[in-house]
């Protein structure tokens, strides 16, 4: 048979995926007929746009055309605003007539498994696991077949054994995809007749492309099938097959029979340890209850372990050498009868001159005192040079007394160099994509930056879906270049104290906008004190960054993220709750490996390959912390963090004492609608030699500010006509206020309020408001920082880490805005964008450096393309110049260092 055409595998995928695709879209179109929303039109015009472009690449013209139109009804929704009730008539047939299309096409379209070589080599290296992990034959079996099916397409598949007689076989494991997975069965065949028996006859494999189906271990009756026998051995005797069905003639081609039986062998190794520890665990407990079968039962067990192709040897409490097979002799290159009786430590100094690591003897010698197990590999030169898998496990008998210890070696090289074949693979394809990537999303950037002339809104909107994506690839090929240096341990970590605070408010900064977009809330309570853990501020932040992504992914519209961190011992704890759907018990672990999702539709609905929390959980313990996980089924996550202390915290847990500040006369403008509260405020600051000017209203407050200056303001979080959090946005927006130390008062938890520029929060308390205004008071004058950023999203970022810094930002959106604001109020420094609408930011640093009062004030520009043209007009400026994204921390350096020693008065 020849080989299938280089794109049926592509053309597979995409009909397999044509379900999901139609479902989103319906599930847009549905929320869109309860109420128009701009982010579920978007939604479905990108669905219908990928859908088009891709079906139109494979020829589907058909499902191209509609969804074309669908494409065309979306877009028109999102530039009206408005999705009329008749046109969603039009497009809800639309979506049943892509629904038909798409059946149509899966018709004419050969399903199939996964078949290239990083998906099958992966699954071997998953089989090669078992040999570990599972000792119960049927466990085996089910396992095998579960991972089999991601790269090998079958409708049915089934073990079956050969009796003691080799007369019959029976089936032993049987999974039908049709029936929901394995289901019982109970039947027995003659070894002499059909062609499963023919290939245990034989031993050898056999691919059939055509055969009647019947109703036992193929398919069912009445139909012409295709099918892969392989047998199973165990030594030099066929035990049983290992049987796939498929209900299309001609379905597999010799490249599949091949894979089936290196799956098969891998199913041979772990089913031999399986019997190979089945049976010493059966000798140990007939020792024990009948002496006069010891020797019988000896001698099988012996007969077994000598059929082995791994050294195996058994040390007794004396350590001596009770028992070993014809493979530890090859091994230790000593004749077996000198070895039984004799010494571990004679057998040992045989052994040691073949590691490569020195020093991995002395953990076996170890684990031989202790009474606990060792599993690891191991590299050895002789008898030549190889990889093994050693164990040491105690051995008990049935009472649970400790008998001695077993001792394996066992040659896994060619699984060793698959799974490093496996990595290198994705190593190199990696690191080949990155550099085109990069070049791409920078040739998108340029163009949206109009290097390629005036663009239309269409092109534009175009461009930047282009842009998106090639973040979410660069992204990707990151996180798979992080996977596989930290399997391979070439990635190194220089590890320092790192301001918790400060990572988890930059990450959670970050990923603000992507929160936004999905209408979640990200609340930070950290605890009175700051510590700082053992680690590196990037790999902390990446950390943080995916577990706060994927609560976000997880959380309902209008769902709020926890995000809390206390010490505990010589350790900090930070714990992520989101309130999603939850993670089944039986995932908790699974969902740590590499590739590993929640087989939900919510999970392909969120999309993402897999690795971040594989990554994070690999950096967590590469920093000798741990991370981990707990869930409620349908009652949301928590995730745990645990990372140790930095040097020098661990000697108290107790944050220092705060200086009392002595009382300091100022104005202060209180803003509740209880008047009540408002006279108790007002008496308790009577003692500080404060003046009161008292609002009832947001209204009332922003005229008495226009009126009269006042140092501090303290305002309710909810007022009769507008929310408080409002009327600060209202103060940081005015060039005359926006630094006006602000207080936040709330009934209940209002950490968030910092989020929104607030300087502190505390509860109703007129006491607390009291300590938390005389610290502001206390406080020296800020220094203002001139940001001017035409995107919204940047510019509250900056803002936030700039307040965050100590500074007071005066945000601005566009240069002419900006000059405005720095003629009333001269900043200390200046940070402008170099892109912006109408005067870009070197025109306005030249008009702003031309006005004598403000020639003298330091620059920044901020840029997404350093081009040496930037850099030259920088220089002329006598500016800096940063690269976006920004890296905050040297951001927040230069800015100290460029303003240091300017006088308080320019401030």
């Amino acid at each position: 048979m020849t080989s299938p055409d280089a794109l049926v595998q592509l053309r597979a995928e995409f009909a397999a995926g044509l379900v999901h695709r139609i479902e989103t879209l319906r599930a847009a179109l549905g929320r869109l007929e309860q109420g128009f929303h701009a982010a579920d039109a978007e939604s479905l015009y990108r669905a219908a746009h990928s859908l088009a472009g891709t079906a139109a690449s494979f020829g589907a013209q058909g499902l191209a055309q509609v969804a074309g139109d669908l494409e065309d009804l979306a877009r028109g929704w999102l530039d009206r605003g408005k999705s009329p009730p008749e046109e969603h008539r039009v497009a809800a047939a639309a979506v049943a007539e892509l629904d038909a299309a798409a059946r149509e096409y899966r018709a004419t379209v050969p399903s199939g498994s996964v078949r290239s070589p990083a998906a099958r080599l992966a699954v071997v290296g998953e089989l090669t696991s078992l040999i570990n992990a599972a000792v119960d034959m049927r466990q085996i079996f089910e396992g095998a077949i579960l991972k089999v099916q991601r790269v090998l397409d079958f409708r049915r598949a089934s073990v079956v054994l050969i009796d003691e007689s080799a007369r019959h076989y029976s089936l032993h494991t049987l999974y039908d995809k049709e029936r929901g997975g394995f289901i019982p069965g109970e039947a027995v065949f003659p070894v002499e007749q059909g062609i499963t028996g023919e290939a245990m006859r034989t031993g050898r494999p056999i691919r059939v492309e055509s055969l009647p189906g019947t109703e036992g271990i193929l398919l069912q009756e009445g139909r012409r099938v295709s099918a892969l026998i392989v047998p199973l051995h165990l030594g030099d005797r066929v035990i049983g097959a290992l049987n796939f069905g498929h209900e299309e003639p001609g379905h597999y081609i010799e490249e599949d029979l091949d894979w089936a039986v290196v799956l098969g062998r891998q199913i041979e190794t772990s089913l031999y340890y399986s019997k190979l520890l089945g049976t010493i665990a059966q000798q140990r407990e007939a020792l024990a209850r009948e002496h006069a079968a010891v020797e019988r039962e000896r001698n099988q067990l012996e007969a077994l372990i000598d059929a082995s192709d791994a050294a195996i040897m058994l040390v007794g409490l004396d350590r001596k050498i009770a028992y070993a097979n014809a493979e530890t002799a090859r091994l230790v290159a000593i004749p077996r009868e000198a070895i039984l009786g004799a010494t571990v430590d004679s057998v040992h100094r045989f052994l040691a001159g073949s590691f490569v690591d020195r020093g991995a003897l002395a953990v076996q010698e170890k684990a031989l005192t202790l009474d606990a197990s060792l599993r690891d590999q191991v590299e050895l030169t002789f008898p030549q040079r190889a990889v093994y898998q050693r164990v040491v496990a105690p051995v008990r008998e049935s009472g649970g007394a400790l008998l001695g210890h077993i001792v394996l070696y066992r040659d896994v090289t060619r699984e060793v160099e698959a799974d490093r074949t496996k990595s290198e693979f994705v190593s190199v394809v990696s690191h080949e994509l990155r550099t085109p990537m990069t070049s791409v999303k920078t040739s998108l950037s340029l163009l949206l930056a109009g290097a390629g002339g005036q663009l239309a809104n269409s092109s534009r909107e175009l461009l930047e879906i282009a842009l998106r994506n090639a973040d979410r690839l660069i992204r990707l090929v990151n996180d798979l270049l992080d996977l596989s240096r930290l399997k391979a341990g070439r990635m190194e970590f220089r590890l320092e104290p790192v301001e918790l605070r400060e990572a988890i408010e930059s990450s959670a900064d970050a990923v603000a906008a992507f929160a936004g977009t999905q209408g979640a809330t990200i609340v930070l309570s950290p605890p009175p004190d700051a510590p700082r853990v053992q680690g590196v501020r990037d790999r902390v932040e990446q950390v943080m960054v995916n577990l706060l992504s994927n609560a976000i992914k997880f959380s309902p519209r209008g769902g709020r993220i926890d995000v809390r961190w206390w010490r505990e011992d010589d350790a900090v704890v930070t714990q992520v709750a989101d309130q999603g759907p939850g993670i089944p018990a039986d995932k908790l672990q699974t969902i740590f490996e590499p590739f590993r999702q929640l087989d939900s539709s919510t999970t392909r609905e969120h999309g993402g390959a897999g690795l971040g929390l594989a990554i994070s959980r690999d950096i967590v313990e590469a920093f000798g912390g741990t991370l981990s996980v707990e869930s409620d089924g349908g009652r949301g996550s928590r995730f745990f963090v645990r990372l140790p202390l930095a040097s020098g915290q661990r000697e108290s847990t107790e944050p220092a004492p705060t200086p009392k500040l002595a009382p300091r006369p100022a104005t202060v403008l209180l803003v509740h609608s209880d008047g009540d509260w408002q006279r108790l405020a007002a008496a308790w600051a009577h003692p500080e030699q404060w003046r009161i000017v008292a609002a009832t209203s947001g209204a009332d407050a922003l005229a008495r500010l226009e009126d009269s200056p006042v140092q501090l303001a303290v305002v309710a979080q909810e007022l009769a006509d507008m929310h408080g959090l409002e009327l600060l946005q209202r103060v940081r927006a005015d060039p005359r206020l926006f630094d006006l130390p602000v207080v936040i008062v709330a009934e209940g938890d209002a950490s968030s309020s910092l989020e929104y520029g607030a300087d502190a929060w505390t509860a109703a308390d007129p006491r607390q408001l009291i300590d938390a205004a005389r610290r502001l008071l206390a406080a020296p004058p800020r220094k203002v920082v001139l940001l001017v950023e035409d995107d919204p999203a940047a510019r509250g970022a900056l803002s936030k880490a700039l307040r965050r810094a100590g500074y007071a930002c005066l945000a601005a959106g566009d240069a002419r805005q900006a000059l405005e604001f720095a003629r009333r109020r001269k900043p200390a420094i200046v940070l402008t964008d170099f892109h912006m609408p109408g005067m870009d930011g070197v025109a306005f640093l030249r008009e702003l450096h031309g006005d004598p009062a403000l020639g003298d004030v330091p620059a920044i520009i901020l840029t997404g393309h350093a081009t040496p043209a930037i850099a030259r007009h920088a220089a002329e400026l006598s500016a800096r110049l940063f690269t976006k994204p920004v890296d905050a921390k040297r951001l927040l350096q230069t800015i100290k260092q460029l303003t240091e020693g300017r006088s308080t008065a320019e401030m």
